[in-house]
């Protein structure tokens, strides 16, 4: 089994409202890793944003799938998705507070390339993030 963390943008698709509301995502955008990325691998979903941080964990269900391009909606392009099943919500743990984490310092979304979707995490750190959950 691998972590991820899987980015959500509020401004694009309130998923915390939509759990809220008893209505969990079903799928999620892959953008890299899709020949590691499998069923029963799990992900902390990361909020982005003014307040940021993981706030649910979900459990992959399904190996990455294409999405092929619709041409009749120009603004569709070929993705690749996993059919994600909502694992628990909790009140968020914002980036500031996983910093000072022993151990979650070097957690792959403090690093990098920002714009992804898609982050490894470490087993370490997932054992550590998992713990913090409960």
């Amino acid at each position: 089994m691998n972590y991820w963390i899987f980015k959500a943008n509020p401004v694009l698709y309130d998923v915390e409202a939509n759990i809220r509301m008893g209505n969990p995502p079903r799928g999620w955008k892959v953008s890299r890793y899709r020949n590691e990325i499998k069923a029963g691998d799990t992900v902390f979903l990361w909020l982005t944003g003014s307040l940021r941080g993981i706030f649910a964990m979900l459990e992959i269900t399904s190996a990455p799938y294409h999405l092929p391009h619709n041409p009749s909606d120009p603004y569709w392009s070929d993705i690749y998705k996993v059919d994600v099943r909502l694992l628990k919500h909790f009140p968020l743990l914002d980036a500031e507070f996983l910093k000072l984490i022993p151990g979650l310092q070097n957690l792959s979304t403090f690093h990098g390339y920002q714009a992804a979707t898609n982050f490894k995490v470490t087993p370490s750190e997932g054992e550590i993030i998992t713990k913090l959950i409960g």
